[in-house]
């Protein structure tokens, strides 16, 4: 998004009744805070991209799942993973839970 475009967005949101402020404000907080968990899941990964199954460093993008960056081990045993996958969040399969459980988690 470019700075005219931004400006706009907020000349709207200046025009809102102040109920629909609060309810845009709660929005964009639940959107912060997913946003920050899923980064701080990510993170998980590190520079080398060291797979969690052989250990081996290098691992590319492939795809994304459920929210989360994918990768594929490059010269190991080729399997996917992805943050979650050697946490506590690989087992949780409702996504809307996960921004709550991954917090949860870093404190």
């Amino acid at each position: 998004m470019d700075a005219e475009q931004s400006e706009t967005y907020i000349a709207r949101f200046k025009q809102l009744s102040v109920h629909q402020q609060a309810q845009a404000i709660m929005i964009l907080n639940e959107a912060y805070t997913e946003a920050q968990s899923v980064l701080a899941v990510e993170q998980r990964v590190g520079k080398d991209r060291r797979g969690p199954h052989c250990g081996t460093e290098g691992a590319y993008r492939h795809g994304i799942t459920r929210g989360l960056q994918r990768y594929r081990g490059a010269k190991g045993c080729g399997r996917t993973f992805n943050a979650a996958s050697v946490s506590p969040l690989s087992g949780l399969h409702h996504k809307e839970k996960q921004p709550a459980f991954a917090a949860a988690q870093m404190r």
